[in-house]
């Protein structure tokens, strides 16, 4: 809201005639006069005040927080499309308004911020994809699906990856397409219904010759990851639905037939530590409920063991008849145990661990009961007997790989549906370099532990041979073209950057390698706690190993320092003298500290300069770098304004034109710069 409703100003030679031809008596040139804010021109750049819109709708009426102040011209641009003001705080409202407004009206285009925002222009895009390529499977492999990608899922406000496939399905049956070929890789929830995944399910299959196809054939031939297996209750689950349940995947080592394969590992456990248990005992007296397991406790009574199979929020069709069971059998352990059970979260416990977690895990469990020692089992006689032996792995995974000395990479393996023989292998060894090593294979990327403290080491080297100095973070970045900084680049974040740069320091001083002036700075600024960069982000053990570093190298750090301050110091003279040439030429003069604060707000290079702060901020006099400045101005033959020369008398004679009083040393300064003025002249 505008609530400037007048202002001043002058006449001249371009407003004159329009400003009387609007009705006001001209009076004399350069001479101000009342004028409406509404006959102010277009391109006028007088200040008017303006309150915030948006902050008076949300009902914040006090001025100092909603009020601003804006050059006309910039109030009616900004006011083009939507007719509202805003403050810095709702320029995203205000963002928002626009792009509304530019989408109704068919003015937004597809490079312009915002575009992908809108539901409509996404669906518009991917239509056209679809229509042109006629599928969006493997759509990162077209560079310009690959960019469409990024669009669809990169910008804020945008859907999730998997709503993409949602957009194609709609698109397909728009055309009459192929649902199939239009979206081959379904997203997770087009699965979660359970008719749908069923009936995909007894399609594979027909395909296989009726036989229940494995994990990876699933996700590899549904185009779906292994989530939507683990919402269906996992594959035992999912074959027990379909009566295809093999009693043999479930059988543990007592013989016993399991209803999952979480009982499985826990009946194992149990046989193989001797611990004694009977099956599917009756907790509850004339009810049909069973527990899993039933253990006796040395001088208590027997506990029941439940293993519940569902998460649970799972929300399936079974997992809700599941969990609607589990919370009547838990209430009924509070009625009559008073809650004394164990009870055993099944997906939490046995899924996404190597079969040694799962072990330590289920001896933390029963150890609070049996006081065992922890034994080891092995994988053979721990894994349920229907999964594939590590052959059989082995054989599966070489079926997908393009060298036969390396096994695929793990991205293959789920792009090919191997996701769950992958997780089957970490369950078994504690890497997938392990595993390659048993057959004597290799694999193509860095193994755990690779960046350890000596190739960290290695890489701090590298910067001191190539650079002269230890890159920082965002300089180790930027050199995208230097694999070996790219290497440490990918794994900078989790680097404690001044303790592995105090690791190499050390290094240097028991290897006698030369330490660059550089680094010798930044550890006299580490054991001072001093600079921009450190300042308060170094702990007292840091700053003492510094401190024998710095003893043992003999260095004196005031000299340094010194050395460092002279440098900078010249370096912010020379950005001094720089800016002041600039202002004589653009203003005829220096300008004074108040008169540069109001430059700098529409001059861009004086806003990037700001070089009275520096030259506060390191301790160097304004007057004296002027005076500097005149001094070469001189020697270099540069003519100086008259306001300048009358600057300069004035600090001669002790005098200024603002509350600083120069010092007798800028004074005297001042009366040779006089002779030489002189001299120059005459």
């Amino acid at each position: 809201m505008l609530m400037t409703k007048g202002t001043f100003v002058r006449w001249n030679a371009r407003n004159k005639k329009r400003f009387i031809e609007l009705g006001y008596t001209f009076t004399k040139m350069n001479v101000w006069f009342p004028v409406r804010v509404e006959h102010l021109a277009q391109y006028s750049d007088t200040p008017v005040d303006v309150i915030c819109d948006y902050c008076l709708e949300e009902g914040i009426t006090v001025r100092k927080k909603n009020s601003l102040w804006k050059q006309y011209s910039h109030y009616l641009k900004e006011r083009e499309f939507v007719k509202k003001d805003c403050c810095d705080k709702c320029k995203y409202k205000k963002f928002r308004d626009v792009l509304i407004y530019k989408q109704h009206r068919g003015m937004l285009k597809k490079e312009d911020n915002g575009y992908w925002t809108f539901d409509e222009n996404r669906r518009r895009e991917l239509e056209k994809y679809i229509l042109k390529y006629g599928t969006i499977y493997r759509m990162k492999d077209n560079p310009e699906g690959k960019k469409l990608h990024s669009n669809l899922v990169n910008k804020r406000g945008n859907p999730s990856p998997k709503s993409i496939s949602t957009m194609a399905i709609g698109i397909a049956i728009k055309h009459n397409l192929d649902i199939n070929l239009v979206a081959p890789r379904k997203s997770s929830d087009f699965y979660q219904d359970e008719f749908v995944f069923y009936e995909a399910i007894k399609k594979l299959m027909a395909k296989h010759n009726n036989v229940f196809p494995t994990s990876s054939i699933i996700m590899k031939e549904l185009k779906v990851g292994y989530r939507v297996l683990e919402y269906h209750g996992g594959i035992y689950e999912i074959k027990r639905r379909l009566g295809l349940d093999n009693k043999e995947d479930l059988r543990d080592n007592s013989g016993f037939y399991n209803s999952s394969k979480y009982e499985v590992y826990v009946a194992n456990y149990l046989f193989e530590n001797k611990i004694p248990y009977k099956r599917e005992q009756s907790p509850f007296p004339n009810m049909d409920y069973r527990s899993d397991f039933l253990i006796p406790i040395p001088g208590e009574r027997e506990l029941h063991v439940e293993v519940w199979g569902f998460e649970k929020d799972n929300l399936s069709t079974r997992g809700v008849e599941y969990n609607v069971t589990r919370l009547e059998k838990e209430r009924l352990y509070e009625d009559y145990f008073e809650g004394k059970y164990i009870s055993i979260e099944g997906p939490e416990t046995f899924e996404k661990q190597n079969y040694r977690s799962i072990q330590e895990s289920l001896f933390d469990i029963f150890s609070e009961y049996h006081n065992l020692p922890y034994k080891y089992i092995e994988k053979s006689k721990f894994i349920p007997s229907g999964l594939l032996s590590d052959e059989e792995l082995f054989s599966k995974v070489m079926e997908i790989s393009e060298d036969p000395e390396f096994l695929p990479n793990t991205t293959t393996l789920v792009n090919n549906g191997y996701r769950s023989i992958y997780f089957e292998i970490i369950r078994r060894h504690s890497t997938y370099e392990e595993f390659a090593e048993i057959f004597n294979m290799k694999t193509r990327f860095k193994p755990r532990g690779y960046w350890d403290e000596d190739k960290i080491l290695e890489s701090f080297l590298y910067m001191l041979r190539e650079f002269g100095y230890i890159l920082n973070r965002a300089e180790i970045q930027a050199k995208v073209y230097d694999d070996k900084l790219q290497e440490l680049n990918k794994r900078i974040s989790k680097i404690k950057f001044i303790d592995e740069k105090l690791k190499l320091f050390d290094y240097c001083v028991q290897n006698q390698i030369l330490i660059p002036d550089r680094e010798i700075l930044w550890l006299i600024k580490v054991k001072q706690n001093i600079g921009r960069n450190i300042k308060n982000k170094v702990n007292e053990e840091q700053r003492a190993r510094v401190a024998d570093i710095i003893r043992v190298l003999n260095i004196n750090e005031q000299t340094h320092l010194n050395k460092e301050n002279i440098k900078k110091q010249n370096e912010i003279r020379q950005l001094a003298f720089s800016t002041f040439e600039y202002m004589l030429e653009s203003y005829s003069q220096i300008l004074s500290i108040n008169d540069y604060k109001v430059a700098r707000e529409s001059d861009l290079l004086l806003n990037g300069t700001n070089i009275y702060k520096r030259l506060k901020r390191r301790g160097m006099s304004i007057i004296e770098t002027k005076l500097d400045f005149f001094n070469h101005c001189i020697k270099n033959k540069i003519d100086l304004p008259s306001t300048e020369v009358i600057w300069i008398n004035s600090i001669a004679d002790g005098k200024t034109n603002n509350q600083v009083i120069p010092t007798i040393e800028e004074s005297k300064y001042a009366r040779k710069i006089q002779k030489l003025l002189q001299n120059s002249i005459g």
